[in-house]
């Protein structure tokens, strides 16, 4: 009996995963910096994967859909934070080249 709990609470992580990841990511969300972000898209893929995998549970399409949703804003971030840093990096190219016109 006890294997068969630790069997589903195993099963069940992944779905227990949905608001422990999103609170972190909100926490993360100032830093992408930082190496814990990348793992919290790695976890969140893992607990994506696991539950698009497993249709057959009850309300997985409703945790599938959350799964991505927090995925596309996680993703958004990244994206945003990388147009950020181009944009910089134009910037100071553009003073430079500015700079060193005759």
């Amino acid at each position: 009996l006890v294997e068969f709990a630790d069997a589903i609470k195993v099963k069940l992580k992944f779905f227990d995963e949905l608001e422990t990841v999103s609170a972190q990511f909100q926490k993360a969300q100032l830093s992408l910096d930082n190496d814990q972000y990348l793992s919290l898209l790695k976890k969140l893929d893992d607990c994506l994967a696991y539950v698009a995998s497993n249709p057959q549970y009850a309300d997985a399409s409703t945790y599938t859909s959350k799964f991505r949703q927090l995925q596309s804003r996680a993703l958004g971030s990244v994206r945003n934070k990388v147009a950020k840093v181009l944009q910089h990096a134009v910037a100071q190219v553009q003073v430079a080249i500015q700079e060193a016109a005759p």
